[in-house]
């Protein structure tokens, strides 16, 4: 249901900035894009053929609480989760969302992301062996 003060209340656009290091929000804001640039041989094995891979940080779900980070892949589809140390350690920040509802209550779902013909894996030096 709206209402007069909600029909007139004008939506935040979402913006995108790169990211150094040292500004990383402790919480990583949904519809962050990550790329996955290195791996784990032994505790992250099943991340091998996705190295290259662009994710986005999907909305946080209150039952798995805000260390749960939900990868969400090109086809709009939960696909993966890890923890923010992990994602610190195997993925470089491409894009930090500025979005502030991190459980998506007043958003749509996120899209399938429309992808571009030069593959991730064409970026070398951010790839990490």
């Amino acid at each position: 249901m709206t209402t007069a003060a909600t029909k007139n209340k004008r939506r935040r656009p979402l913006r995108f900035r790169s990211v150094p290091g040292s500004n990383i929000p402790k919480v990583v804001p949904p519809r962050t894009v990550v790329i996955l640039t290195s791996i784990d041989a032994t505790l992250t094995p099943d991340w091998k053929n996705d190295r290259g891979r662009i994710f986005r940080v999907g909305y946080y779900n209150r039952n798995d609480g805000l260390d749960c980070i939900w990868l969400v892949n090109d086809a709009g589809e939960y696909e993966q989760t890890t923890d923010r140390a992990t994602l610190l350690k195997h993925f470089v920040i491409l894009k930090l969302s500025n979005e502030n509802d991190l459980y998506g209550d007043h958003r749509p779902p996120l899209r399938p992301r429309k992808t571009t013909a030069v593959p991730a894996f064409s970026i070398p030096q951010l790839l990490v062996e």
